[in-house]
């Protein structure tokens, strides 16, 4: 096998980032993925990062972050950017009415502004039903467009640019085995699903970008800031 400067574990999008950004400036690396890249990214939303309609009650802070990163991704990744619309139906009987579903629709606004959202529109029964015939009974409710982002689309744009600029990557394949050979290279054991085969990885530096506290093991090799 042959050598590399960096070795990244991990195919989601903090591992994707830091292997373009590498490639980008001439380093010899390699992308390891147990799965397809991008298949495992942001698991908890199923590949989906939103502004987060839900979150708002619950954290601002979340909220306050997404919004500024949609902000970044409108900027330097639009076409990644979609926009969905969330229609909030009230009936008569309904826990919340329309004018709380205002109220809290109206502070989502003042956020989601960062994220070039537009504002969130009232409806009256009419032009609800008119929008969506199907539902029975309403006597009104809210629209909101909400922007999302497919961090599995973004996470496999950036493996295909970085293998474009000499990046490898090996998907179906899990890292196994970890040794220090010397005082220049560490050695990564790896085997493809469905092998009992073991290849040896050798790289200068092996990067875990696998897993929510990934971030914060590339600012300590300060790949990110």
């Amino acid at each position: 096998m042959p050598s590399y400067d960096i070795a990244f574990l991990g195919g989601g999008t903090v591992a994707s980032m830091a292997f373009f950004d590498a490639c980008s400036r001439g380093y010899k690396c390699i992308l390891i993925e147990k799965e397809k890249v991008g298949m495992q990214t942001n698991y908890a939303s199923l590949g989906l990062s939103q502004v987060g309609a839900n979150y708002l009650y619950k954290d601002k802070r979340i909220v306050r972050m997404n919004v500024i990163d949609f902000g970044v991704f409108k900027e330097v990744a639009e076409d990644f950017v979609r926009i969905q619309p969330f229609v909030f139906p009230v009936f008569p009987h309904s826990r919340y009415p329309v004018w709380l579903w205002d109220g809290y629709l109206s502070a989502l606004d003042h956020v989601a502004r960062f994220a070039y959202s537009t504002r969130h529109i009232v409806l009256s029964k009419e032009k609800l039903l008119k929008r969506e015939p199907n539902l029975k009974d309403v006597s009104g409710g809210a629209v909101y467009h909400e922007r999302y982002f497919n961090p599995v689309e973004f996470s496999r744009a950036l493996v295909t640019a970085s293998q474009r600029m000499g990046g490898v990557v090996l998907e179906d394949t899990e890292a196994k085995y970890s040794a220090h050979t010397n005082k220049r290279f560490y050695a990564g054991g790896v085997s493809r699903h469905g092998s009992k085969d073991l290849d040896w990885i050798y790289a200068s530096v092996f990067v875990n970008a696998c897993g929510p506290w990934a971030p914060r093991v590339l600012k300590k090799v300060f790949l990110i800031p």
